[in-house]
């Protein structure tokens, strides 16, 4: 059985570690350090490994406006699945037009002023046709509290952010250049949505605000305040994630991370106006085909989706870039076992390829067939390149870089 003093610490482990990874905040040689101490902690705790592909719902939660309603001020479904290793992040804009029951199409975000972690997930799950049983809720205090834990953040601040509602408890005033942002500041930074892009705008901005607080983490002198900053971070988060698999949630974030296994989309939508409300209406068909590629992997299908190729249906061609003897009959073997045609292994012209890179030589006609086979091979979907040629017989062709394993 846990204490409440060990639920609190490993709670805020687990929150850490998802907003981490997610934007590359997981200290990956840091970490060593205050790692030893985390397994120290958790070795004689009860612990439970991710069995199944997991949907994850991560809320930030305003500290409410005068009419003391809370509201979700940034919201990402994550998946993790345990079988690839791969971390899916689907973020939704907080203006989204969606069906909520009992309220009707409403701001996802006042979801959880009605029905809290509950009510956002039954939303999400129903419109993405996903089951989500698990939420993490962190206030957005927390993240001024975090900012001010480490110093402050220096960051661009690209440019003049003046915004204020009373009503809602908003202040934000900032002027553009490079500057240190303090707690306080750093969440008007994130706020600030008053400009053509509103709520998308906004989003991209939190993912900078992010890789700064990434970069400050990483740091040498902050490592030491970790612990400090558990015990404080904890009285910000919620869930009902198993205190169990906590450790075990930890480390597949961290893993993913490492290995480049991140896959982050924002849920395309448009700007409207209804009834004199603005909103942002999303794309349901475009939703899906990215619930198919970062909650699902490319491995279900619905009826609404166009099928995909099988492996047997495909050909690759293995080129060796890395100049070490035997990976790219390692490569080929590997390929062979997932049922995909080897063309031919050869060297590839040169051999200072750093990573494992994919050629989609069709393009858009095998995209979703290049997602998985790089999803199946462990490699970063950032490293699929398509160069369309209709003509080339071959489907893919697999560059093996440094990074490939001697033996996968």
């Amino acid at each position: 059985m846990f204490t409440g003093a060990q639920k609190k610490i490993l709670l805020t482990i687990a929150v850490i570690s998802i907003i981490s990874a997610l934007v590359g905040l997981f200290f990956s040689t840091n970490i060593q350090n205050f790692g030893t101490v985390l397994k120290i902690f958790t070795m004689s705790l009860p612990q439970r490994q991710f069995t199944s592909n997991t949907n994850i719902l991560v809320m930030g939660i305003d500290g409410g406006a005068q009419d003391n309603i809370h509201r979700a001020d940034s919201i990402m479904v994550v998946n993790i699945n345990p079988y690839t290793k791969y971390i899916g992040v689907l973020s939704i804009p907080r203006d989204c037009r969606l069906p909520v029951p009992g309220r009707g199409q409403i701001k996802i975000n006042h979801a959880y002023a009605y029905g809290g972690a509950k009510l956002m997930r039954e939303a999400l799950s129903n419109y993405l046709q996903i089951p989500i049983p698990y939420y993490v809720e962190m206030d957005m205090s927390g993240v001024a509290e975090l900012v001010d834990q480490i110093g402050g953040i220096p960051l661009n601040v690209e440019r003049r952010m003046h915004y204020v509602d009373r009503a809602g408890d908003l202040y934000i005033d900032l002027y553009p250049g490079y500057q240190v942002l303090d707690g306080g500041k750093a969440l008007q930074y994130v706020r600030f949505r008053s400009d053509a892009r509103a709520d998308l705008g906004r989003i991209d901005r939190q993912q900078k605000f992010l890789r700064a607080v990434g970069s400050k983490i990483m740091s040498v002198g902050v490592i030491f305040k970790a612990p400090t900053m558990i015990f404080k971070m904890a009285k910000y988060a919620k869930t009902n994630i198993p205190a169990s698999q906590f450790v075990d949630l930890a480390s597949r974030v961290r893993a993913a991370y490492q290995l480049g296994h991140l896959d982050i989309v924002t849920l395309p939508s448009e700007p409207v106006y209804i009834d004199g409300i603005a909103y942002m209406q999303p794309n349901w068909e475009r939703a899906q085909e990215l619930v198919r590629r970062v909650i699902h992997g490319y491995e279900f299908y619905t009826p609404v989706l166009p099928p995909v190729k099988k492996p047997p249906e495909l050909s690759v061609e293995v080129l060796n870039g890395s100049g070490r003897s035997g990976f790219g009959r390692n490569a080929a073997r590997k390929l062979k076992q997932l049922g995909y045609q080897v063309w031919a292994t050869k060297d590839a012209s040169r051999f200072d390829y750093k990573e494992t890179v994919l050629i989609n030589w069709h393009g858009e006609k095998l995209e979703d067939e290049a997602y998985i086979l790089a999803r199946k091979l462990y490699l970063n979907p950032d490293n699929i390149i398509a160069r369309p040629q209709n003509s080339n017989q071959i489907s893919f062709s697999l560059i093996i870089g440094h990074d490939w394993p001697p033996e996968r």
